[in-house]
């Protein structure tokens, strides 16, 4: 993640003893490259000449000489504040400086949302420092064990990283709690909600009920200043590739999903499987239309039309050997998009 640290925070910093530690922290997240400083061209450098900051004089000269070969590139920056009143006066500034710009206060007084410009600015008070910048990030999910698995598998292959040295703690949500847990935290630390896109048709659900929990998880995101990313695909075991599946034992000969065109792939249940109830939707009423033959085979079944992979299917992303794989399933550059907003806030 990348922060600005104001000129105002350090002149003040530096002014209150009891507030001054605060810098360790953040030192120390970014000298072990947890967090990335960002110095703008305006920025004062002569305040780390004062003799509270001097320690970390030799750090930001070397920054600065790498970043103006190199600078670290985000849309997504963090600015802290030293207190509630110039947190409150900037938000003002802005408002009466940019009238393009969006903002929505998250804890009045303590965070405050700001986008402009295609990018978005976390304003930060002093009091959130500790929970928002020096605790991981919270990554929410329905399910911990296969979502995490999921998320585990893209950023190593679509995102060229050790997901483990990632400042990423995540959390089980469940389906009926998952709202509930995003609410404890309440805007004061970094949360990403990951949603299942739970469409069985594009545009069309098993029941409204579906529906209705990924727009209260949204609402929930935006109230409390979250970022999150809802799938466009049915649930995380439709990005599965075929190759992972074979490795994992189930044969192309014997398993008619192989034969689906993918664009129905991206709605099956892979766990369950197609249920004569979800024929009633657009794309599988198709299915006929399609492919006679897939739309023939499993008549003798009462229970699916086709027969689904099982509950631990999402196993399978233990047996994905390449980023190529995972892009052929994905097809939009989706799971890309989903590194990026990841790595914004991490």
């Amino acid at each position: 993640m990348v922060i600005h640290i104001p000129d105002v925070f350090l002149q003040k910093i530096v002014d209150q003893k009891e507030k001054v530690h605060i810098l360790k922290l953040l030192f120390y997240l970014f000298e072990n490259n947890v967090h990335h400083l960002l110095l703008t061209e305006k920025e004062n450098l002569q305040l780390y000449q004062r003799r509270e900051l001097s320690m970390y004089r030799e750090y930001v000269i070397k920054k600065a000489v790498r970043d103006s070969i190199r600078r670290v590139k985000s849309r997504y920056i963090v600015q802290l504040y030293p207190d509630e009143e110039s947190l409150r006066a900037v938000v003002e500034r802005i408002k009466n400086r940019h009238l393009d710009a969006r903002i929505r206060t998250v804890l009045p007084g303590a965070r405050y949302v700001v986008t402009y410009r295609r990018n978005t600015y976390d304003l930060i008070g002093y009091d959130l420092i500790k929970t928002f910048v020096g605790s991981p990030l919270k990554i929410l999910v329905e399910n911990i064990r296969s979502d995490k698995l999921f998320l585990q598998t893209v950023l190593k292959f679509v995102g060229q990283l050790n997901p483990d040295e990632l400042f990423i703690e995540y959390l089980h949500g469940g389906g009926s709690t998952l709202i509930q847990v995003a609410e404890e935290y309440a805007g004061k630390a970094r949360v990403f909600c990951l949603i299942d896109g739970d469409e069985v048709s594009p545009g069309e659900y098993v029941s409204p009920d579906k529906k209705l929990f990924k727009q209260n998880v949204i609402q929930t995101c935006k109230k409390y200043g979250y970022q999150y990313h809802v799938l466009s695909k049915r649930e995380i075991e439709n990005y599965i590739p075929d190759e992972a599946l074979e490795r994992m034992g189930f044969r192309r000969q014997r398993h008619l999903y192989f034969r689906l065109p993918e664009q129905h792939k991206d709605y099956f249940d892979m766990k369950e499987g197609l249920s004569p109830a979800e024929l009633k939707f657009k794309i599988w009423r198709e299915l006929n239309a399609v492919s006679p033959e897939i739309a023939a085979a499993g008549k003798n079944t009462k229970r699916h039309k086709l027969e689904g992979f099982g509950r631990t299917v999402y196993l399978a992303f233990q047996h994905v050997a390449s980023k190529e794989e995972l892009e052929r399933r994905d097809r939009r550059g989706e799971l890309q998009h989903l590194v990026r907003k990841i790595l914004d806030i991490v």
